[in-house]
């Protein structure tokens, strides 16, 4: 990433501001366009589908489609101490994601494993509305950035860890599937699916039964291709056109 990449992330940050009445996510398009000039083929997903331990504001995928980390931003007038200390960050997002930037738009902290592994300052607030760059801290949150982009998409560590991350997408799948129910927006493959499993074997069977079935079965069966492109990759195959 060239210097230049960061005085024009600056320059929008100055802009939005001076446009007034901004919030946390008026800074978003800012930093989804930063994060995609890091490196070729980045993608930057601003809130991602939620998953059982919540849904940080970006998911960052490489070339692949791999998740590679997650960043959860704040409003630019935020400390991060104080969000480092919630619920939100101590108990889900620092145990749950393994590579993660936390951000109020000028600083960053990078976490592994929870742990902070680098902190940067691009540019100070100072309200009401100014940003005023850092030029001496540039190349911290530069090297910031290529670290965390650079972290290899998390595998499965062992038995556990592999079936914490099934539940999960199982979890997210059956969420769709429920869904797409209720509003009649699956496909006829799907609704054909529930109605032979409910006439030959399971009676009484319910969307939300029949949708956990769905997904459990899902989520085992195809875990790598879940795992590569995200759940909406197969379930959205049932949904309707």
């Amino acid at each position: 990433m060239s210097p230049s990449a960061i005085n024009d992330y600056l320059t929008t940050l100055r802009r939005d501001l001076r446009a007034g009445g901004t919030t946390e996510r008026s800074h978003y398009h800012a930093l989804k366009v930063l994060i995609e000039r890091l490196a070729p083929g980045i993608t930057a997903t601003v809130e991602p589908r939620w998953s059982d331990w919540g849904a940080p504001d970006f998911g960052v995928r490489n070339r692949a489609g791999l998740i590679i980390g997650y960043i959860e931003a704040k409003d630019l007038r935020a400390s991060l101490d104080d969000a480092e200390r919630s619920e939100q960050l101590k108990d889900r997002y620092l145990k749950a994601a393994e590579n993660l930037i936390l951000t109020n738009f000028v600083e960053f902290r990078w976490y592994i494993r929870g742990t902070v592994s680098k902190e940067a300052r691009v540019a100070r607030f100072q309200p009401p509305a100014a940003v005023h760059g850092l030029t001496a801290d540039r190349e911290e949150t530069l090297a910031l950035f290529n670290s965390f982009l650079a972290h290899a998409p998390q595998g499965a560590e062992d038995a556990k860890d592999l079936a914490v991350r099934l539940a999960r997408y199982a979890h997210e799948i059956r969420n769709v599937v429920v869904e797409g129910l209720r509003r009649d927006q699956v496909s006829a493959d799907l609704r054909d699916l529930r109605d032979a499993v409910k006439n030959e074997l399971v009676p009484d069977l319910t969307d939300e039964a029949f949708a956990d079935m769905f997904a459990q079965t899902l989520a085992y069966v195809c875990y790598p291709i879940i795992h590569r492109h995200g759940p909406e990759a197969m379930s959205a195959g049932w949904s309707a056109r």
